[in-house]
């Protein structure tokens, strides 16, 4: 009886995978003296085409690898853009021309420059023009030195140093600069913003009159008609950063919209409702706030929060906390429970055309542990960093929880800082999440699938569906040995603003490649 099941089931996961539309291009295989490199974007090149754009640090030389390809991955053309301690902070292809924008520290002047470069891209010869400049006594210490480290410098108080945020369709784009106040050590901000022809628009100073260690800077999102901008922080209370003050919280959420008009505010709190982390959308003149929240402290987890802020006057006009669905916990415990998940890493936020939106997030552990040493030899530490479950929850337009679902999946890597175990996109309507994996897949109880992952260089890249009404398929696109490289999913980056196709870079040794996935 048990041989019959595991048939049936195994007949109807192939009929499932039927249904997944997504294609895979592989480009040739290539080879490079460039040592370590990083894709850092990928465009269309607005003819059906792709240009991608790579970081290395070689041994004799560092800068930037621009590749152009057809729609079929085939190489056009190549180029090597001689550089050194730059990042790549944003992407843009216009009217036939590649703009990257670059910053570095010009030491001589003791200042942070951004800079665009700029070529046709059917003939690569890049030219440059400052677009702006800051003066180093303006950047707050623990950013320097960590500059050119790390990508994403959100690490000391949710803050960051020069983030580029595009709006929708990349009509407009907003440079956020975190910047130390002289006197007082207030929490201060620069916000740049530029349109598509890389005009300044407007520059806003913003400044709270609260110590900077009290406020954290949590997200920001750019409007796709005017090069509006709005941002939230989470403003702690009672000159103290615990999240808690006699059982309630202790600290209030502000959304700001900034524009050349000036500035305006809206403030709101929920006593009994602890809120880690809130992030912003907007669309169609629609500001809506998510997130996930919890009835016990800022590190447990119950449900999902949505909130609708009308623009123009800055108002609360609807909120909603749902708790996570009987569906969700029988996904992942197998049964009903009443508890709150705890180690939730915010990955994504999408917005469906309807106005449904869809939240992604990944339990994600870091366990350090000593062992001794033998024969009276010194012991070391061990850092393991676990990434387990999806979670995905779509939340309707009508404030109902139309689905919540869990993916169980045990991953161990380890990874560098601020690396993450699957990729996710959002594309008519369903969740897409590309993922590195074995074939070790396993059967539960109540119809539940577990992934079982190993180490990304090593491993299968898959595709997990969630869509419209929360069924889930899989399926795996790409076998490690088919590939000749892995492909690490870490690395991917859309093409382009419909989103509709993803890039991944694979290694393998010295053998380099990329994979378009088109989802149809």
């Amino acid at each position: 009886m048990k041989k019959f099941h595991l048939i049936l089931f195994f007949l109807f996961s192939i009929r499932i995978f039927s249904q997944i539309n997504v294609s895979t291009i592989q480009s040739n295989i290539f080879k490079d003296d460039f040592g370590k490199s990083d894709l850092e974007f990928a465009e269309s090149d607005g003819k059906g085409g792709v240009i991608s754009i790579r970081s290395f640090d070689g041994l004799s030389k560092e800068g930037l690898s621009v590749k152009h390809y057809d729609s079929n991955l085939q190489l056009i053309n190549d180029y090597t853009l001689d550089v050194d301690d730059v990042l790549v902070k944003g992407m843009l292809v216009k009217d036939n021309v590649l703009n990257l924008i670059l910053l570095k520290k010009d030491k001589k002047a003791n200042e942070y420059v951004y800079s665009l470069y700029s070529s046709d891209i059917d003939n690569f010869n890049f030219s440059s023009k400052l677009l702006f400049s800051l003066d180093e006594k303006f950047v707050r210490e623990y950013f320097i030195g960590f500059l050119f480290f790390f990508t994403n410098l959100s690490y000391m108080d949710n803050d960051s140093f020069g983030d580029i945020t595009f709006s929708e369709n990349k009509n407009f784009f907003a440079i956020n600069l975190d910047i130390k106040d002289e006197k007082k050590n207030l929490e201060a901000h620069k916000i740049l913003v530029f349109n598509s022809d890389f005009q300044r628009v407007y520059l806003s100073d913003f400044k709270k009159q609260i110590s900077d260690r009290l406020f954290d800077y949590q997200d920001l999102v750019v409007d796709d008609i005017d090069g509006t901008v709005y941002f939230i922080g989470k403003s702690y209370e009672n000159n103290s950063k615990s999240s808690k003050r006699k059982g309630e919280t202790n600290y209030h959420f502000e959304i700001y919209k900034v524009n050349e008009e000036g500035q305006k505010v809206i403030s709101f709190k929920n006593s009994e409702q602890f809120v880690n982390s809130a992030y912003l959308l907007h669309q169609n003149n629609q500001l809506f706030c998510v997130g996930f929240y919890s009835e016990k402290n800022d590190f447990r987890y119950k449900g999902v929060f949505r909130m609708q802020i009308e623009p123009e006057s800055m108002s609360l006009s609807n909120q909603v906390f749902l708790p996570f669905s009987e569906q969700f916990m029988i996904d992942k415990y197998g049964e009903v429970k009443d508890k709150e998940l705890r180690n939730i890493y915010f990955r994504n936020v999408f917005i469906d055309k309807n106005g449904d939106i869809v939240i992604n997030g990944e339990e994600f552990i870091v366990v350090s542990y000593y062992v001794g040493g033998m024969n009276g030899m010194p012991g070391h530490w061990v850092t393991k960093y676990y990434y387990d479950d999806i979670i995905a929850v779509k939340i309707g337009n009508d404030n109902s929880l139309k689905w919540a679902r869990n993916i169980n999946k045990i991953q161990l890597g380890d990874f560098r800082f601020n690396s993450h175990s699957y990729f996710s996109s959002f594309v008519n309507g369903k969740d897409y999440f590309f993922v590195n994996l074995s074939d070790n897949i396993r059967k539960l109880s109540d119809d539940r699938i577990v992934f079982l992952g190993k180490k990304p260089k090593k491993a299968n890249l898959y595709v997990i569906v969630i869509d419209e009404n929360g069924n889930m398929d899989y399926k795996k696109l790409m076998d490690d040995s088919e590939a000749e490289v892995s492909y690490n999913v870490k690395d991917g980056v859309f093409k382009g603003v419909d989103k509709n196709s993803v890039i991944f870079q694979g290694r393998k040794g010295t053998n380099k490649r990329f994979i378009k996935v088109n989802i149809n």
